[in-house]
């Protein structure tokens, strides 16, 4: 039994109302973190990332004389394609959760979404590719790192889903994905044993290739082609079910990929990777893969509301030149998610507060407020 002298009951502390108030006073008007968004074109490859949604999508250079790019898959809801991590029992997908804050980093050849929790960072960091001796870049390959920041140990996975469409162009019925091994035309679950190498989702005048189990890539515990809805409406792992991929009456004919890791123990202070290659179709594959040099720059184009502000991407610069401002503003951004998320629980009645923990929140806010005065 809870003892409500030292633990007040979820809504009865009336200190923990006004401080879940005051962080949302905090982050809505004492610390403006703006939205930014980029694009990185290489090659016939454009990259663009949004740290509004926290998402990524990309274009294939389908007419070199008006500079045509085509969206690899599905651009109209870049959210239907998304990048989930387990921690422990919670599941928090990245871009919407308020846990973990969000913004664009790594290099101009290395560009990254970062997301950054009190205990973990979760980054997608994407290099530039060529498959099989073409002089131009026509794929990327996704590294997802998960970095434990904290004092313990958690088991953690990730999950994602690309809501692909250039396969639905195809008669109800027909293939919606071919693999190097087999055609796809209806659900349709693999594992790290069966052989299929790469996946390809095409059109009439090209398509999206994938990578299941190369030299290149991490292979998933499951990679699972279904229906989108029933992928993204399933918390973690969807049931296999022998069916096609429409699920009536408003998701007909639409499919999408999922890839799992499965969560593993991942010590303090340690990090754990995952990657996956994303390409335009190729008909040999993934059978040889060149990765742009780290010097290679990508053009990027910044699409920030604030066309003075600039972008340093995190390790340019000296080491050890003080936080900017905006930096600052960013780490205090985390810490305030963070306690929101616990003040949440606490409220729901998810979980319990000590007074030491009451006192130790209080502590916290108060610094970040004298910092804004």
């Amino acid at each position: 039994m809870i003892n409500s002298k030292k633990t007040p009951r979820p809504g009865k502390n009336p200190w923990l109302k006004k401080t879940a108030q005051f962080i949302f006073i905090l982050q809505a008007l004492c610390i403006p973190v703006k939205s930014f968004a980029a694009d990185y074109t290489d090659g016939r490859i454009r990259l663009a990332l949004n740290e509004n949604t926290g998402r990524f999508a990309l274009y294939y250079l389908t007419d070199r004389d008006t500079r045509r790019f085509d969206p690899l898959f599905s651009e109209q809801d870049t959210r239907t394609s998304s990048l989930s991590v387990r921690i422990n029992d919670r599941i928090y997908k990245m871009g919407e959760t308020p846990s973990f804050a969000v913004r664009i980093g790594g290099t101009q050849a290395k560009p990254a979404l970062i997301f950054e929790s009190a205990g973990m960072i979760v980054t997608e960091e994407f290099t530039f590719l060529s498959v099989n001796g073409q002089p131009e870049t026509t794929g990327v390959r996704l590294n997802i790192r998960i970095e434990n920041k904290g004092s313990r140990a958690g088991n953690v996975g990730a999950r994602l889903i690309i809501d692909t469409n250039l396969g639905e162009s195809a008669n109800t019925g027909a293939n919606h994905f071919t693999t190097d091994e087999r055609g796809i035309g209806s659900e349709a679950l693999f594992d790290a044993k069966w052989p299929d190498k790469w996946w390809v989702s095409r059109n009439s005048s090209y398509g999206l290739m994938g990578s299941i189990n190369t030299g290149y890539s991490s292979a998933a515990d499951y990679v699972h082609f279904a229906n989108w809805k029933r992928l993204s409406d399933s918390s973690w792992e969807l049931m296999y079910n022998r069916r096609n991929f429409t699920n009536p009456p408003y998701s007909i004919n639409d499919s999408a990929v999922s890839y799992v890791f499965n969560p593993q123990r991942l010590p303090a202070g340690e990090s754990r990777s995952y990657t996956v290659l994303l390409a335009a179709a190729d008909e040999s594959g993934f059978g040889r893969v060149t990765f742009k040099p780290e010097a290679a720059p990508a053009r990027a184009a910044s699409l920030s509301g604030d066309s003075e502000q600039k972008q340093v991407p995190p390790g340019t610069g000296s080491a050890s030149r003080p936080a900017s401002e905006e930096e600052t503003m960013r780490t205090d951004l985390v810490v305030l998610r963070d306690l929101l998320a616990r003040l949440d629980d606490y409220m729901a009645g998810r979980n319990s507060l000590s007074d030491e923990e009451i006192i130790n929140i209080e502590l916290i806010i108060n610094r970040i407020k004298d910092r804004y005065r």
